[in-house]
């Protein structure tokens, strides 16, 4: 009987120290939006997460196109704008959906991603991690980005964006756009923009890729893309 309690004393006790460390692993990672990559962005305007802004654009009609909420882009026809400025409302755009995904985020307990984001983190993307440009574009992409790229040429900007030239012609600029629980399973992911152009013909667009990582850095999956 001294036994069992002695025994049973040791399973108490080493309860409580294993839920101990589980509180304090599970210190909430706060959210993160970048501000930075926002053109026109102003203010949080009214703690609902909406942006206010500052930006124009050339209208179609001779006159300035004033962009002040991302209700003003929604509001906004593709025919208002000129046509050489065109990527940049579609940069807006992009943008707005991100900011509208952010919100939509909540703040996550764990996370598992490397702690810098650069040429490692970018080689060891999904092989599908590119705009899908039509056609078979992603097609027969399998493994990691670095396996199915001949050459990756990857040229760090600053600390949330990076820039790869594929080989071929591709150009992505890979920028965070935002951190947080997405997809509401507790880990961190990541919202990624990518600013893309093909440099031996006209073409440029943007693109949104949610990154999930539950486990380690040789999990990651695209939950869902924009483009």
């Amino acid at each position: 009987m001294k036994i069992n309690k002695i025994k049973l004393l040791s399973v108490f006790v080493l309860s409580i120290v294993s839920s101990a460390c589980t509180s304090t692993s599970l210190i909430p990672f706060p959210k993160f939006f970048n501000t930075n990559a926002f053109v026109g962005f102003v203010s949080m305007s009214d703690g609902r997460g909406r942006v206010l802004m500052d930006y124009e654009l050339d209208g179609s009609n001779g006159k300035v196109v004033l962009f002040k909420s991302c209700d003003d882009v929604k509001q906004t026809l593709e025919t208002d704008i000129v046509t050489h400025q065109y990527y940049l409302w579609q940069l807006i755009q992009i943008n707005c959906k991100a900011i509208v995904e952010f919100n939509n985020a909540s703040v996550s307990t764990q996370s598992y991603w490397p702690s810098g984001f650069d040429r490692e983190f970018i080689a060891n993307l999904p092989a599908t991690a590119i705009p899908n440009l039509g056609g078979n574009t992603l097609e027969g992409r399998e493994g990691l980005l670095k396996d199915v790229e001949r050459e990756l040429e990857i040229n760090p900007i600053n600390t949330n964006s990076i820039e790869v030239i594929l080989s071929g012609d591709l150009a992505i600029t890979y920028t965070v756009m935002a951190r947080g629980d997405f997809d509401h399973d507790g880990s961190e992911d990541i919202l990624l923009r990518l600013d893309w152009s093909i440099l031996t013909a006209f073409g440029k667009g943007f693109s949104l890729l949610l990154l999930s990582n539950p486990r380690d850095s040789t999990d990651v999956k695209i939950v869902w893309r924009d483009g």
